[in-house]
């Protein structure tokens, strides 16, 4: 008990200090260090919220003005002014300025200025300005303006004017699109489409079935069943773009969603079309190109590689996007 009422008044005394130390620093005049220490603001080598620093090493919680050089921490690092160097902590990190550097951290990092470098987290990056450089992330990007790379499962920003590498890009300048078509490679065929800048991902789905009255009885009675994921470059000249994409495909038959050796088949897909997008969003489109398929199997070898055939396609159909 003795222990307890020890630590508790220990914690009310440290409480204590931090604030009166923070209501203190409001007064005093922003200093720069070489280098600074943080355990939990304000409990550190600075004297302000302000201060400026070269070196700044964090244990819990660190607040700076300004960081030219390193800024190192375990826990939550908050730089209000610019940060340029070299920036890591194994939890969440925020510029309030611009980022000129690398900023690497555990579960996210925060910039609410320009960021020129690279910035790099086990979960999201957001960046309330432009981007000139790199951002990758375990799940999430998100810019106003990229004028360089997004790497993650997730891309979203106002505008695109770089490269999105991951399942899901959405910019303003760019949208989601629900098409339909028909193709020779299966007859009925629907997909979402993620559209960033010029860059696009499409999931597809496709039937080839002896009913179409629904979408169960059509997969009930289905002869065979694919899925595709295919990563393409859409390249606009008035109201008709010219669009290219590669990706994977899988042709699912007899036991659907099971891997039956033998008759289901896995391979590459490759199409070239030309879209005449009218208005409201809503677009034609039509083309063909090629799929390379072979047979699937769960240990596949190079002499099943070798074994696989071109199979030509063609298609058409239509799309909306908003």
């Amino acid at each position: 008990m003795n222990q307890t009422k020890a630590f508790i008044f220990t914690l009310i005394a440290i409480i204590v200090f931090s604030v009166s130390a923070a209501h203190a620093e409001e007064s005093r005049e922003a200093e720069h260090h070489d280098l600074s220490f943080h355990i939990f603001h304000p409990l550190s080598t600075t004297e302000t919220p302000v201060d400026s620093s070269n070196i700044n090493i964090s244990l819990l919680y660190s607040r700076m003005g300004e960081v030219h050089g390193l800024d190192a921490g375990h826990g939550f690092s908050l730089i209000t002014g610019n940060m340029t160097g070299l920036q890591g902590s194994s939890t969440v990190t925020y510029v309030g300025g611009n980022l000129h550097g690398v900023s690497g951290t555990g579960i996210a990092s925060l910039v609410a200025g320009d960021m020129y470098g690279v910035q790099a987290s086990g979960v999201a990056n957001w960046t309330g300005g432009k981007v000139y450089g790199v951002q990758a992330s375990g799940v999430v990007n998100v810019a106003k303006e990229v004028h360089g790379v997004q790497i993650g499962v997730v891309n979203l920003s106002d505008q695109m004017h770089g490269v999105p590498l991951g399942l899901i890009n959405i910019s303003n300048n760019g949208g989601v699109q629900l098409s339909g078509w028909y193709s020779t490679l299966t007859d009925a065929n629907a997909g979402v489409r993620f559209r960033a800048g010029n860059f696009y991902t499409l999931f597809g789905f496709g039937v080839n079935s002896t009913s179409y009255n629904d979408l169960s009885e059509a997969v009930d009675t289905a002869e065979k069943i694919s899925h595709s994921l295919a990563f393409g470059i859409s390249l606009p000249a008035g109201i008709f773009a010219l669009n290219f994409d590669g990706g994977v495909v899988n042709i699912d038959r007899g036991r659907f969603y099971e891997l039956d050796e033998g008759s289901d088949q896995i391979g590459l897909r490759c199409r070239g079309m030309l879209e005449l997008r009218l208005f409201s969003g809503l677009s034609v489109f039509g083309g063909t190109g090629a799929a390379y398929l072979m047979d699937a199997k769960e240990e596949p070898t190079e002499e099943d590689f070798k074994n696989g055939q071109w199979e030509e396609l063609y298609f058409f159909g239509a799309g909306i996007e908003w």
